[in-house]
């Protein structure tokens, strides 16, 4: 099936990673903290065993049912035994440079579920991948029934203060069967169309106005100000005192304004991450706040998509920003066509011009299909009505979009522009509307506000929108290149000719596999993260409330080394050691 998701980011593995083998647990994909399982023979006995389950593998094509339920066990013994060449390797590479090496993804002090310990493998190669066809992520198997597991954890709360109502909506359907909640204080402008209304209505110091920017950008803006007042309004509150970790997707950069209360953060970007800071001062001190946030082993720094997790590392340097993506199972519909018509989405973001040269070549077709903008047939819509269409030809305005993960959570077949069309369509176009905030602001230009990290060796800037080989370059990590069973066209020829081609049923049926397995590697990947940040720390509504620091001063110096100024524009002394996390 190959593609996936891996909590760990970074590596490159072959396409198709499905394997015949004996044995193996449930493919998971997992952060880097520890493999288990011993090193058993040479690396060339390995390969030779891989080599042998890649052979047999060819067999499954004409088993679909089969294939599907048996690939999810061979990925799982695949991934062990590349996990062990791995291992070996890095115990060699440490036996020869004398080094004994100590994970620092978990917490110190944790303690070992088993008496049992797991060597820590090597992290994945940061930067672009090698081959633009391969799978992304390395994976790490399942631990055996015998090996060191994770203890549960639940009854933890957690806190959100974010612009868009639909990340924080999957989390909650995500962690509700984990026994976890979440405070919702939204300040979307959407937040009163959820059932309860999440609106912050309550909510003190921070608003609409300034939520995002923390005053950063304005005149005289003084965001540590905000953060103070922000920090003395809550330090004594009582709900706040229970509150156990903050959330922070839209906008990444919430998480600057809980830094103080010393608890763990879940920064995940959702898109490009200096979203508030566009200017070179303020996005240079969210950058150094970032990596601080990064350097704090029970804090995660990550985003929701491969293009905004490679993005985060060109500026920032962080070399591991895993890939956490949402999952979106809220529709509650699948794919059921009953209708003829072809879907153009998402709903907004599609040229005039790019949608007449469809309509001109679909015309020309003998038997030519009928394709229809989503918002066009459907001023309002239900999921049911998108999924009883056959198809849905994606025209994006973004690398990630909501829409386009809820369309492949109802197993609905989907065609994408490759890479090479969607960037000429950018130069012709701009059909990328939102790919960079100066695209947001109508103001594209030729290279970004910042600098690459000084080590980095991407070889284009992202924002340059006046390069195609550079738009080529970076939207090959959109969502919709990353996903597997997602056909790509290299012109509407070329769509017409695929969609004639396709066997759409059976390529929604390899969609619904592959949700199934992406969710159960979602809530693994999750129980992962809590163990990161909860390990040792019980809930805090348990003790009747966790203190905070008197001052937000004394929560910044002692959670993170910042002797904070009066504004943190440029007068922040920063003293945590952050090497460990740079590439």
């Amino acid at each position: 099936v190959g593609g996936g998701y891996y909590y760990g980011g970074g590596g490159v593995a072959g396409a198709g990673d499905a394997k015949m083998g004996e044995g193996g647990g449930a493919m998971q994909y997992r952060p880097a903290l520890g493999l288990p399982g011993s090193a058993v023979g040479t690396v060339g006995r390995v390969d030779a065993e891989i080599g042998k389950m890649e052979a047999v593998e060819k067999g499954l094509a004409g088993r679909l049912d089969e294939a599907v339920a048996e690939n999810k066990r061979l990925r799982g013994e695949v991934g062990r035994l590349r996990g062990e060449r791995e291992g070996m390797k890095a115990k060699e590479e440490k036996a020869a440079a004398g080094d004994g090496g100590t994970p620092s993804y978990l917490p110190p002090k944790t303690p070992t579920p088993s008496p049992s310990t797991a060597a820590t493998p090597p992290l994945p190669p940061d930067g672009p991948r090698a081959d633009p066809a391969a799978s992304d992520f390395e994976m790490i198997p399942s631990p055996p029934p015998s090996g060191p597991s994770f203890p549960s954890y639940s009854g933890y709360t957690f806190w959100s203060s974010d612009f868009h109502i639909s990340p924080i909506a999957d989390l909650k359907d995500i962690f509700a069967p984990l026994s976890m909640s979440i405070i919702d204080k939204s300040l979307s402008g959407h937040c009163k169309i959820k059932n309860p209304p999440t609106c912050a209505q309550d909510l003190r110091v921070i608003d609409k106005n300034n939520g995002i920017e923390l005053d950063s950008r304005k005149k005289g803006g003084c965001p540590n100000r905000l953060k103070r007042a922000f920090f003395d309004s809550y330090k004594n509150d009582p709900q706040m005192k229970n509150v156990d970790a903050f959330l922070c997707h839209h906008a990444m950069g919430m998480c600057e304004a809980f830094m103080g209360f010393g608890r763990p953060l879940i920064a995940v970007a959702s898109t490009r991450y200096e979203i508030g800071r566009y200017g070179p001062k303020e996005w240079r001190e969210w950058n150094k706040n970032l990596v601080d946030i990064a350097a704090n082993p029970r804090n995660v720094v990550a985003a929701n998509n491969r293009y905004d997790a490679e993005y985060v590392k060109y500026f920032t340097g962080i070399k591991d920003v895993p890939v956490i993506p949402n999952y979106c199972g809220y529709t509650g519909a699948s794919y059921e066509p009953t209708r003829t018509e072809f879907l153009i989405g998402p709903g907004r973001g599609i040229t005039g011009e790019i949608e007449k040269e469809l309509q001109d070549v679909a015309a020309a077709k003998a038997g030519a299909k009928t394709f229809k903008k989503i918002r066009d047939l459907y001023p309002h819509f239900e999921y049911e009505d998108l999924a009883s269409h056959p198809a849905i030809v994606l025209i994006p305005y973004q690398v990630s979009i909501m829409s386009i993960f809820e369309y492949y959570r109802m197993n609905i077949p989907m065609f994408a522009p490759s890479p090479d069309l969607l960037a000429s369509w950018q130069i012709k176009y701009r059909v990328l509307s939102e790919l960079t905030w100066d695209m947001v602001f109508s103001k594209p230009k030729d290279k970004s506000n910042l600098p690459q990290y000084e080590k980095g060796t991407y070889p284009y800037d992202p924002n340059n929108q006046f390069s195609e080989e550079a738009i080529s370059y970076w939207v090959k990590w959109s969502d919709f290149y990353e996903w597997p069973h997602i056909t790509q066209f290299d012109s509407f020829e070329d769509l017409m000719t695929k969609i004639e081609a396709a066997d759409l049923p059976a390529i929604s049926t390899l969609m619904k596999a592959e949700n199934a397995r992406m969710k159960e590697d979602l809530m693994d990947t999750w129980k992962n993260i809590f163990h990161k940040m909860f390990s040792g720390v019980p809930p805090a509504k348990e003790e009747g409330g966790r203190p905070f620091e008197d001052t937000w001063e004394q929560g910044m110096k002692k959670h993170y080394e910042i002797d904070a100024g009066e504004c943190g524009m440029g007068d922040d002394n920063h003293g945590l050691d952050v090497a460990h996390v740079l590439a």
